[in-house]
């Protein structure tokens, strides 16, 4: 068994590319996958822990993943991941999950943005400028090249001028700092949310331009839109069945469908369309793999070695 730790990956200096190419081959082949809803337990002071198994057969690797969120922990999420052979049952690796957390969520949220948003997007609206916003506009900016965007950051305790100053080499991008909910979303091509966790919604329904798209991370503060919007694609039917307003989705369907050919992802480009990615296991089982095999110089760790069938 292969202990990975965090620096272990970063030091990898993996492609932003190459996480975009990764997520688009998981969630392509997810039929072919074994993926049930993760279990979620909660403590109050919204606590929560997240239990996220599935098992790749393509891959010949099973895995699970423990979330846990604690407000007042820095960082507030965490994640620790575990990878076995399905052709022998060995562990293979105990591993760091944070930063594959982070790149699988901003690989998959770039994903859902170069599939599903209007042609030739230009304006997006950003709230929360943590580690996954970060992610996701780096893997983003790969894709698009040196195609102009627009980004209006939401203002809040000055993570904004550190975002601004992480992208500043980007001579693409156009920065504007609002100071409410409204300024992000009105006339927003793409509005994206890292906040991970809201008190209710935060937007009127007529705040949403024709052809918007929305991308909550975190999947709250936007139930309203649940209502009203044309379509929304999730990355796993079985992971929002429990939602609040599920039998009232207008249309649902799996973005690996949209990849697939299998249904639309969006019809024309007056359409305002969800993308509900709450965070399958494979995932980080997939990424997990991946850096497994590039790490090749980790000594192995035997927790046991068991001879005699009988040893109580």
């Amino acid at each position: 068994m292969k202990i990975i730790t965090f620096d272990d990956i970063k030091k990898l200096n993996i492609q932003n590319g190459t996480y975009y190419k990764w997520i688009e081959e998981i969630i392509t082949k997810k039929d072919s996958t074994c993926l049930p809803p993760k279990i979620s337990m909660k403590q109050e002071g919204h606590i929560f822990y997240n239990v996220m198994p599935c098992i790749i057969p393509d891959e010949n690797v099973a895995g699970v993943k423990l979330v846990t969120r604690f407000p007042n922990r820095e960082p507030s999420l965490d994640g620790d991941i575990m990878i076995y052979s399905t052709e022998s049952g060995q562990l293979l690796s105990v591993m760091d999950g944070i930063y594959i957390t982070a790149m699988r969520t901003g690989a998959m949220a770039a994903l859902a943005i170069q599939t599903l948003a209007v042609d030739n997007y230009y304006e997006l609206g950003i709230v929360g400028l943590g580690n996954t916003a970060r992610s996701t506009l780096l893997i983003l900016l790969d894709q698009i090249g040196n195609r102009e965007i627009k980004i209006k950051l939401f203002k809040y305790k000055g993570q904004e001028k550190l975002f601004i100053e992480r992208f500043s080499r980007y001579s693409n991008i156009t920065f504007e700092v609002v100071d409410s909910y409204e300024e992000l979303i009105r006339n927003s091509d793409v509005v994206l949310s890292c906040v991970t966790y809201f008190e209710g919604n935060i937007s009127e329904d007529e705040w949403y331009k024709k052809g918007c798209l929305l991308v909550p991370v975190h999947t709250m503060g936007f139930q309203n839109c649940d209502l009203f919007f044309d379509r929304v694609i999730v990355d796993d039917k079985g992971h929002v069945e429990n939602f609040k307003n599920y039998n009232k989705f207008k249309y649902c369907c799996e973005l690996s469908d949209v990849l697939n050919k299998k249904s639309i992802g969006r019809l024309n480009q007056e359409e305002r369309i969800i993308a509900y990615n709450i965070g399958i296991s494979i995932e980080d089982i997939y990424f997990a793999k991946k850096i497994y095999d590039l790490i090749d110089n980790k000594t192995d760790v035997m927790l046991k070695e068991l001879k005699d069938k009988f040893w109580v």
